[in-house]
């Protein structure tokens, strides 16, 4: 029921960060053409690279690492566990997960509104307005917030699948 919608979200924002990975790259080619073929550089790329793609690069996927069960893990005293035991506290994890990461999304939207009512920009090489790259940090925390939350339910129903590598709604014997 909610897997769908929260499969196509993860994709699509991490579609979005690898979009802006291609942008970055696209920018920054063009930037090192033009100062060295033409010693024209293309002004405010530092700013830009810094503060819009890194930023989407970083925080936009986050919900598909997650999805995909792709974090960094170590499961030394974990893996000799039950895999009912195993699945619960997979599920314990991730509601500790979501209660660090529900910190991190409230005051990343109170900074990023903030600084859209005070309508930030930095003045580097030239004015770039900054405030809307601050939205995607709350934006892709919560993604993560979500797909946390779907998973710590799926472990707590006894879903095994949370052990494994992915958790989509197109693996084989996946309910739909």
């Amino acid at each position: 029921m909610l897997q769908r919608p929260l499969k196509r979200l993860t994709d699509i924002l991490a579609f979005a960060g690898g979009a802006a990975v291609v942008l970055m790259m696209v920018h920054v080619c063009a930037d090192v053409i033009a100062k060295y073929a033409f010693n024209m550089p293309i002004r405010g790329t530092l700013e830009i690279v810094s503060n819009y793609y890194m930023v989407a690069v970083v925080f936009l996927p986050l919900a598909l690492v997650e999805r995909r069960n792709a974090h960094i893990s170590v499961e030394i005293l974990s893996q000799h566990l039950p895999l009912r035991m195993q699945t619960t506290l997979i599920g314990l994890v991730c509601l500790a997960c979501i209660v660090f990461y529900g910190m991190f999304f409230w005051q990343s939207l109170e900074d990023a509104i903030a600084k859209y009512e005070i309508g930030e920009y930095l003045r580097g090489q030239i004015r770039i307005v900054n405030w809307p790259s601050r939205f995607m940090l709350p934006l892709g925390i919560g993604a993560i917030i979500l797909v946390l939350a779907w998973k710590s339910v799926c472990a707590f129903r006894g879903d095994e699948r949370v052990i494994g590598q992915v958790m989509d709604a197109d693996e084989p014997g996946v309910e739909q």
